[in-house]
């Protein structure tokens, strides 16, 4: 335990009995009656005592100080009691003040005195574990017999959790933050590494000659000491841990804003050669970062233009502030129009840069355990060149998320979170190598259930820390930006399907499908883990999950099923059905823009809501784009930009190119320009009372549609029962039907007289539910079909109960008179 941590209350308590001016706390001085007071020294006395037992227990070499000094704070705790038992009698009496005064001081001079102690006792119990540890590591690396493994293992478990717990503590009261940082480092490897030194040892005896083998058990051997000496340097005196050392974190940012304060001086006072010179120096610095980031593969076409454009931008608005500079004497009011452009410029780099890393982190995190289900396939074919390239994407996959992991840290300025961010990265880059050696090691022992076990406990490894690593990047991202790249994404995926689709290349409408499933259940789960911060919200919270519901449990599964047939029908060099494929994904593209927009809503952001919500009629990829015929405009509001163009609610526009929308080499067609521009030319001949008309129209479409998605997801649970109702009736039927033939569950007649009974039961369930739908449903022909179904199955389940109840009365009463025949005297 910490001594500051806990004296530092004391003294803050102790401070109120002092206090002369009641003033302080207004009309009503706030107070406690005597008893309260009395019970709260009784129970941190008690505390104190059941502490004490616990550490004194376990270190028998400072049992005698301890105990010394547990009894000094007991009588000085006494005494104490005794003085505020009697201040509180008399509040006023100077005297009994002074009293307590010198009462508490003798009770935390002598408290100060045991935690002393107990920190020491604290330290001296938690270096006996951690030599204890490293004592089993060590017998566990060098063990020649699975006994000895077995024996060794369980003591190390039992050890490290005791640790773990000591360290936890000692974390959790830690004052300096490098030391919490330290322990959470030490006790993330301790739980995560512990298990593979236990499997690798077992497999490097079953097959010592392979050197994969003997490299896992030296990595999970050589990473546990580490952590170990880490405990230990941390423990000793006078020494303070060393600074996790940040390889970006927020380091692009801080170029930025290091760019801008050198480019922004006092012309008065500053040196026109060395003023040039200085921001040649920090644009040269600043820009390979910049370029790297855009020339990444992961970066779209689109995005890597908009960054050179703004880059050249830059240049160019550097030259023109440095030729203002020059100037004399100086116009001040362009100075200043200068620097605001200039600022303008990098505040709109430094957004598209975030977007980009944001894209490029969702890419490689939507599929993160993809790459390791392939290579666990692969270990099982006995095919060799697929195990090859399964190993080679594998570790190509881990490192694009280490990359762009760092690539979010670069633009981020949460420092705690950015730190554990790289400390994953750090054991994700541990651990790639050590699962594919893993990985060989099965592949070419594949019946060997050691080494299979060893394969698993690294994957699982591994899926921790990756799990931690996409936790991490998605706290450090903004749900906006996320479902901003996401509807630019899903949108191109669509071209290219359907692109595909009219090639007949199956590999690639395969490809593209999946990815477009694999973005909405990303979008999904980020979406459901960033409503936890809106609980208080509840109707906004309500609005988001009807979205996600829809895209998750029915756009997608339809999607899903029509791609699959679409590609059933590819395989079989059958037609496809294009347009039903079409009209699948630009649904799919729809709900994932919907969801988008529900998210956007509340964030107040009216003008990027706006510039969103006319693309519920264009959001989708339209068969003008795909080279079809356009679709009729009548109804459809106007509309000047496509979803890319659109920033996330938090940022300003990154696009903003015009009126005409960027399509994806980042140009314009002839057709959109003419559709664009005749909308626009309607639009303009319109008058105020017929825009106003057509926007409450449109309005008043948006809030029915709003209604009707909200009725399907409500009563979406109602018809799964329905249909579990009516199923549960139809087997219990059938079971009565193989009675009748002599085959079936039911062995009798009571059997049969049950199942009636059970179905008269679920028929009435079943009456209720529908009825109360067909309550809410306005007066129609499906509702009188309804009624008209209800009416039969509410007869049918009517006879059924008065035929049970009468057969049971028969068969009962049968019984009866068997019974009494058999008892009679005749025949006894």
């Amino acid at each position: 335990m910490s001594a500051e941590t806990i004296l530092e209350p004391l003294y803050r308590k102790l401070a109120t009995f002092s206090n002369t001016t009641p003033a302080k706390y207004g009309a009503h001085p706030r107070s406690k009656p005597g008893a309260s007071i009395l019970s709260s020294i009784d129970e941190f006395i008690k505390s104190v005592i059941d502490r004490c037992e616990f550490i004194r227990g376990r270190v028998p070499q400072l049992e005698l100080e301890l105990s010394t000094a547990l009894a000094d704070v007991l009588d000085t705790a006494s005494l104490f009691r005794v003085a505020v038992e009697a201040f509180t009698a008399i509040p006023t009496d100077s005297t009994k003040d002074i009293e307590v005064q010198r009462s508490a001081a003798a009770m935390l001079s002598s408290l100060s005195r045991l935690l002393i102690l107990l920190g020491i006792a604290d330290a001296s119990l938690i270096s006996d574990l951690v030599q204890e540890v490293r004592t089993c590591v060590q017998k566990v690396a060098s063990a020649t017999s699975p006994k000895t493994i077995a024996t060794e293992s369980d003591a190390f478990s039992i050890r490290t959790n005791q640790l773990l717990n000591l360290l936890s503590k000692r974390s959790a009261e830690a004052v300096n933050p490098d030391f919490q940082e330290q322990y959470n480092k030490a006790r993330c490897i301790l739980k995560t590494n512990g298990r593979l030194l236990s499997t690798s040892a077992r497999v490097c005896l079953e097959h010592p000659d392979h050197i994969g083998a003997q490299n896992a058990k030296e990595y999970a051997t050589k990473s546990l000491l580490d952590a170990l000496n880490l405990i230990d340097s941390m423990l000793e005196d006078n020494q303070r841990p060393a600074a996790i050392r940040m390889k970006v974190s927020g380091k692009l940012l801080d170029d930025i804003e290091e760019f801008e304060n050198n480019a922004l001086v006092d012309t008065s006072q500053a040196d026109n050669k060395r003023l040039r010179a200085n921001l040649e120096q920090h644009m040269n610095q600043l820009l390979p970062s910049v370029y790297r980031l855009a020339d990444a593969q992961q970066t779209q076409s689109a995005d890597k233009k908009s960054v050179y454009t703004q880059c050249n931008r830059l240049q160019q608005a550097v030259g023109d502030l440095v030729t203002q500079y020059n100037r004399e004497p100086g116009n001040r009011p362009a100075m200043n129009s200068h620097m605001e452009g200039l600022l303008s410029i990098t505040s709109g780099l430094k957004q598209l840069l975030s977007r980009i890393a944001v894209d490029h982190a969702t890419q490689t995190l939507m599929n993160k355990d993809q790459p390791l289900m392939v290579l666990r396939d692969a270990t099982k074919f006995g095919n060799e060149q697929r195990m090859d390239v399964a190993a080679q994407n594998f570790q190509e996959h881990s490192a694009a998320m280490v990359a762009a992991a760092y690539e979010v840290c670069a633009l981020t300025t949460n420092e705690e979170v950015s730190k554990s961010t790289q400390l994953a990265c750090t054991q994700l880059e541990q651990l790639c190598p050590q699962v594919v050696g893993s990985a060989y090691l099965l592949f070419r022992y594949p019946h060997s259930r050691l080494v299979e076990a060893n394969f698993d406990a690294f994957c699982e490894a591994y899926e921790s820390t990756a799990n931690l690593l996409s936790a991490s990047v998605n706290e450090m991202t903004s749900v906006h930006d996320v479902l901003a790249v996401t509807d630019d994404r899903i949108r191109t995926d669509f071209r290219k399907a359907t692109e595909a689709l009219s090639q007949r290349s199956e590999t690639k409408v395969h490809r593209a499908s999946i990815l477009m499933e694999q973005r909405c259940m990303y979008i999904c789960e980020v979406v459901m883990h960033e409503l936890e911060n809106h609980r208080n919200n509840r109707e906004y919270v309500r609005k988001v999950t009807e979205r996600v519901t829809m895209l998750r449990d029915e756009y997608t599964q339809t999607f899903s099923e029509v791609s699959r047939d679409t590609l059933s029908h590819m395989a079989a060099k059958q037609t496809p059905d294009e347009a039903r494929f079409r009209e699948a994904a630009n649904n799919l593209c729809t709900a994932v823009h919907d969801v988008r927009l529900t998210v956007l809503s509340e964030t107040g952001h009216s003008a990027d809501i706006e510039a969103l919500q006319p693309q519920r009629s264009t959001s989708s990829v339209t068969d003008e784009e795909l080279g079809g015929v356009p679709p009729p405009a009548d109804g459809t509001p106007p509309t000047g930009s496509k979803p890319s163009e659109i920033s996330s609610s938090d940022r300003p526009s990154r696009r903003q190119s015009g009126s005409a929308s960027l399509d994806q080499t980042g140009g314009t067609t002839v057709a959109q320009e003419n559709q664009l521009s005749e909308r626009a030319e309607l639009f303009a001949m319109m008058t105020g009372p017929e825009k106003e008309t057509m926007a409450q129209e449109f309005a008043g479409f948006l809030e029915e549609k709003k209604r009707f998605m909200r009725e399907v997801v409500k009563w979406d649970d109602s018809a799964n029962e329905i249909v579990a109702l009516a199923k549960k009736m139809c087997v219990i039927i059938m079971d009565m039907t193989d009675f009748t033939r002599g085959k079936g569950p039911l062995s009798s007649t009571m059997d049969v007289i049950e199942s009636a009974r059970k179905v008269s039961d679920l028929g009435k369930q079943l009456d209720q539910l529908c009825r109360h739908i067909a309550d809410m449903c306005p007066n129609s022909a499906s509702r009188r079909d309804l009624l008209a179904y209800l009416q039969r199955i509410t007869l049918h389940c009517h006879q059924l109960s008065i035929t049970s109840r009468v057969k049971a009365g028969v068969q009962a009463g049968r019984a009866e008179v068997l019974w009494l025949g058999f008892t009679f005297p005749y025949f006894q």
